[in-house]
């Protein structure tokens, strides 16, 4: 058996595979040959197609930060760059390890679970978020995706595994840091808020709710200008008329404001801009403590002083 190509009358080449053998006669003489010859022109362009795209997967595979990996019988079958990288372990490492080997106990039994159904073939999480140990030793959080192949004509799982374990940590400085603010404005006696350029509140704490006296829901969403009384709204609208031309934090010193229970009161605010990323000023935010009882005492002192100069 042996290959050649075959030149049609048009000049066209054209690969074909001749099995052939000697005809001999009576006397063993050889008087011929005798074979048959196979066009193999499809069967090499598909070869050569599937050349090209194992050698496009190998050069994906290397060059990629994502971990790349393939199972069959719960034993890794392969492993590229990224994955010994994460992981820690070699390739050849990791085909004797079965698949969940390197799984944090924690997720060990979802992971094998999970893994077990796609190699399977059968229907499971496409991906999810766990923790593994590297060989070092260290936790690390990675984003998994996997699904399900043929490997040699069996069913075989395939996933692309990512390092998160930066963003984890970032997410869990983040929480830490909004519970220590929540907790700070939670206790605080002056009132924090948050307002959009019209004016509108956004955000606010419980000791807000406590100098203005009214509920909650009744802030939610309220224009802040609504609490004031007319003649002082304009000392207001200056100041974030200021803010938003300058960008500089603004105090007032003594506002009045119309309180829940029907009385009025004051407050000494500061407010400050807030500015998205592109250093556009898109709100205010302030501190407010009530001065009523201040001016109160103030209005009295002076009465005092009054009365004490006649």
């Amino acid at each position: 058996m042996y290959q050649m190509d075959l030149v049609a009358a048009d000049g066209r080449k054209s690969p074909i595979e001749i099995n052939a053998r000697t005809v001999w006669d009576r006397s063993g003489r050889p008087v011929g040959r005798i074979g048959v010859a196979r066009d193999l022109t499809q069967r090499l362009e598909v070869e050569a197609a599937l050349r090209e795209s194992e050698e496009k997967f190998r050069v994906l595979a290397d060059s990629t930060p994502t971990a790349i990996m393939l199972y069959q019988n719960n034993k890794w079958t392969y492993a590229n760059p990224a994955a010994e990288r994460i992981s820690g372990y070699s390739a050849q490492e990791l085909r004797e390890m079965n698949f969940w080997d390197i799984v944090h106990p924690d997720y060990k039994h979802l992971v094998q679970q999970r893994g077990q159904k796609r190699q399977q073939g059968e229907d499971t999480i496409r991906r999810y978020e766990f923790k593994i140990i590297s060989k070092q030793g260290r936790e690390l959080w990675v984003d998994l995706s996997g699904a399900s192949t043929m490997l040699g004509g069996s069913p075989a799982g395939i996933i692309s595994v990512m390092d998160i374990n930066d963003r984890k940590i970032a997410e869990e400085a983040l929480r830490e840091s909004e519970a220590k603010y929540r907790s700070i404005l939670e206790n605080i006696q002056e009132g924090y808020f948050e307002l959009d350029l019209a004016g509108t509140l956004t955000f606010f704490n419980e000791s807000l709710c406590a100098i203005f006296a009214y509920p909650k829901e009744r802030l939610v969403g309220a224009d802040v200008g609504s609490f004031i009384p007319t003649k002082s709204r304009s000392q207001l609208d200056r100041v974030m008329e200021q803010i938003r031309r300058t960008g500089l934090s603004e105090e007032i010193i003594d506002l009045d404001i119309l309180k829940g229970d029907g009385n009025t009161g004051a407050i000494a605010m500061t407010m400050s801009a807030i500015r998205d990323s592109s250093g556009s000023v898109t709100g205010f935010r302030g501190v407010a403590r009530d001065v009523t009882e201040h001016r109160r005492l103030e209005a009295q002192l002076l009465q005092a002083q009054k009365m004490e100069a006649i």
